[in-house]
C-alpha cells in the first residue's frame, strides 16, 4: 500500500507560479471565488483563457486541453483540474 504525499495549496500555487510566464499570475482561493471564509485545505481558482501561460500559451484550455506538464505536476502532488466553465478553472486536492 503506497501513501502519496499531497502538497498544500500554498505549495501548489508556488510551484505553478514558478512554471508560468507571468510575474504575478492569477491564482486565488476557491473561497474567494464563492465569497466564503478561507478554509485550511480549499482549492485554487484561476483562469482558463490564455493566462497564466507558459511560453505564451495558456496552461489551461477548455477546448484544446491543458498543458501536460502542468497536469503531471498537479497529479504528482495529489491535485487535479476541475472546470467551472470554459474560462474558469478550479484546482482541487484529490
Amino acid at each position: 500500500m503506497s501513501t502519496k504525499t499531497v502538497a498544500t495549496r500554498d505549495q501548489i500555487i508556488a510551484g505553478l507560479t514558478a512554471m508560468v510566464d507571468e510575474d504575478n499570475p492569477f491564482f486565488r482561493t476557491v473561497e474567494e471565488f464563492y465569497d466564503e471564509e478561507p478554509k485550511e485545505n480549499g482549492g485554487i481558482w484561476t483562469g482558463g483563457e490564455g493566462e497564466p501561460s507558459i511560453d505564451g500559451i495558456g496552461i489551461f484550455d477548455y477546448w484544446q486541453g491543458n498543458n501536460p506538464d502542468v497536469e503531471k505536476y498537479l497529479s504528482d502532488n495529489g491535485w487535479y483540474v476541475e472546470w467551472y466553465d470554459a474560462g474558469t478553472v478550479h484546482i482541487c486536492e484529490s
